[in-house]
């Protein structure tokens, strides 16, 4: 078997053995057939290891590509700063994206910049998301804006999150989640007002828009529901304002 076709199945068999779950097999193969110091099976192991939440190994199969001479792609980055973001491993994260340009001189690509807008994001450095989509060499698109819109609502940046709602919604004016998103806090908003009105044991309900149904009272508290076609209360929208 020729060279080319031996790097082909290899790497095709560590693919099928991680898609399996059987990282063993998949770098048992890599084991012995890493000696040819090919980029792709070494991009092809890179893979297996993130895929599988394994960031130390896919760290260290970076360092023997270093060694080796050999330059990963910048798709090899996006599975392991993802598996980073997973597993709350920001610096670790923040680390493979540097190397990009410290170690290989390649310039990240967009999926890059997502990946790392997206690990800063979930794990609640917003302002470090921010920094990248603002400083970042290309435009932003409608998925990283919602990465850090989701962002903000996991981690109650209200002011963040409705500029990031703006900003998705003049690339997506017809973004559901956008406007969920900012249709919270403006009810919560009039909710805050209402409740300095309502006196001791009184109650009053309001409709408004899109099927939302506002009961307050100080003694209860208030609850903003969802009405169904049949007027009847579905669940709680908006609950302990």
């Amino acid at each position: 078997m020729g060279y080319e076709k031996l790097v082909f199945v290899v790497s095709a068999l560590i693919d099928a053995y991680v898609k399996c779950g059987d990282i063993v097999n998949a770098r048992r193969f890599f084991d012995q057939t890493s000696r040819f110091r090919d980029v792709i099976l070494f991009n092809t192991m890179v893979l297996a290891y993130a895929h599988n939440g394994l960031v130390g190994e896919a760290a260290e199969t970076f360092e023997k590509m270093k060694l080796a001479a050999l330059q990963p792609s910048q798709a090899c980055f996006v599975p392991v700063i993802s598996a980073c973001s997973h597993l709350g491993l920001v610096e670790q994260g923040r680390v493979f994206f540097k190397s990009m340009k410290l170690d290989y001189g390649m310039d990240p690509s967009p999926g890059n910049y997502g990946c790392l807008v997206d690990l800063f994001s979930q794990n609640g450095f917003l302002e470090d998301a921010k920094h990248v989509i603002e400083t970042m060499p290309f435009s932003p698109w409608p998925a990283i804006w919602r990465s850090l819109l989701n962002g903000c609502r996991i981690h109650g940046n209200k002011e963040l999150g409705e500029w990031a709602a703006e900003k998705l919604l003049q690339l997506v004016p017809e973004n559901d989640e956008a406007y969920v998103y900012c249709r919270r806090f403006i009810l919560k908003r009039v909710v805050g007002v209402m409740l300095q009105r309502v006196k001791e044991h009184s109650v009053f309900l309001i409709k408004f828009p899109c099927d939302l149904l506002l009961s307050c009272g100080r003694k209860n508290g208030s609850k903003i529901y969802r009405m169904d076609k049949n007027r009847k209360k579905v669940d709680n929208f908006v609950d302990g304002v």
